[in-house]
């Protein structure tokens, strides 16, 4: 488990205590994730990252639109309908990442964070 106050919680370890016994924590140093989780490194940063990339770009578009327009007050549309749609380009982007096979093999060979 990450080193996080959350998990290192006395709340935390008597739950986990009391509800899964036969599990024993083994807390992971900072700094250590990219050799102890390769995937949530190698992989799963960058899928985030190319979500967040199309997201921040719709948001800006939004505001110079907004301004452009003289809008005394800016503001995101978080509407249902709009983020359903938006979210299409940004779950586009994040599966062409995931698709690039050498990220892939890198990480089973334990070599894309190094």
């Amino acid at each position: 488990i990450d080193v996080q106050s959350v998990h290192r919680s006395a709340y935390s370890r008597a739950w986990m205590k009391a509800n899964h016994p036969f599990l024993i924590l083994d807390f992971v140093p900072g700094g250590c994730s990219s050799v102890h989780y390769p995937c949530d490194v190698d992989i799963q940063q960058p899928l985030k990252l190319s979500m967040q990339k199309p997201y921040h770009e719709d948001i800006v578009g939004e505001f110079v639109t907004q301004i452009n327009d003289g809008s005394a007050v800016l503001s995101v549309n978080d509407t249902l309908r709009v983020l359903r749609d938006r979210i299409i380009q940004w779950m586009w982007s994040a599966f062409t990442v995931s698709k690039n096979r050498d990220l892939v093999k890198k990480v089973s060979r334990g070599e894309a964070s190094e």
